[in-house]
């Protein structure tokens, strides 16, 4: 479970990476605040509509570590191509694919805690989930 909370901890430092780097994006590479807002939505509109198709995936048997380890590659990889390009529109389409790939990990990772944690130290184990979730938002 420590490395669900290492994917919870990263998780958080990514849902703050865009909004903590607007000021640059907008000197850097000429983003305008409706660009900047529209990458944001788009990524959280995405993870919105992906994530209960990564539960229903799980819950019909798919092994919930190999959606999780495919969904923490994709964003890993995701997040290298976004590093390496400038202009809006192929940055819409990756930030839009980052939201799919980082829907896995909420769905994903609470199937996991309650298929390996007996019913009444759930709680605890989620709580820990949401505060590395949290540690990583506050980090980033």
């Amino acid at each position: 479970l420590w490395l669900l909370y290492a994917v919870c901890f990263v998780e958080g430092a990514d849902t703050q990476l865009l909004p903590s780097t607007f000021r640059a994006l907008e000197a850097d590479v000429g983003l305008t605040p409706q660009d900047l807002a529209t990458l944001g939505m788009c990524q959280a509109a995405a993870a919105c509509m992906a994530a209960p198709f990564f539960g229903i995936l799980v819950d019909r048997g798919c092994p919930g570590k190999w959606v999780l380890v495919g969904g923490s590659a994709a964003w890993g990889i995701l997040t290298f191509l976004l590093a390496c390009i400038t202009d809006f529109t192929p940055m819409l389409v990756l930030r839009t694919l980052n939201g799919i790939a980082l829907a896995t990990l909420t769905p994903v990772s609470q199937a996991i805690i309650a298929k390996f944690t007996q019913p009444h130290e759930r709680g605890s184990y989620f709580g820990y989930c949401g505060s590395a979730l949290m540690l990583g938002s506050l980090v980033c």
